[in-house]
């Protein structure tokens, strides 16, 4: 029998793609790039926003500007470090965003 063996494992797998053409070969969203985990943390940290005054509002809506543009690991660490201060900081309401940044940090 000829042919190719695909084996397809996770989600956003494509299996075999061919491209003969120009430009990129897209499946999906382009958001699909970020891991769900870091799509999960950007998440908590906007229901954390709410909760927190006028300066730390201006940190954690910069910081999910660039965690959204798919930062370096080295550049995301840092971001997830100083939200993480901050949720630590207001307490209690905070617990669900440091839960989610301890999962993206372990997977950098």
């Amino acid at each position: 029998m000829n042919g190719d063996y695909i084996h397809q494992v996770g989600d956003g797998n494509a299996g075999k793609v061919v491209h003969s053409g120009t430009g990129d070969i897209v499946i999906g969203d382009r958001t699909g790039d970020r891991p769900k985990v870091v799509n999960a943390v950007i998440e908590e940290i906007k229901a954390l926003r709410q909760h927190l005054d006028a300066r730390d509002q201006e940190v954690v809506d910069a910081s999910v500007e660039e965690l959204a543009s798919n930062p370096s690991p080295g550049r995301m660490r840092i971001l997830l470090q100083q939200v993480a201060g901050i949720a630590a900081v207001v307490g209690e309401v905070g617990a669900p965003v440091i839960s989610a940044i301890k999962a993206v940090m372990g997977s950098l």
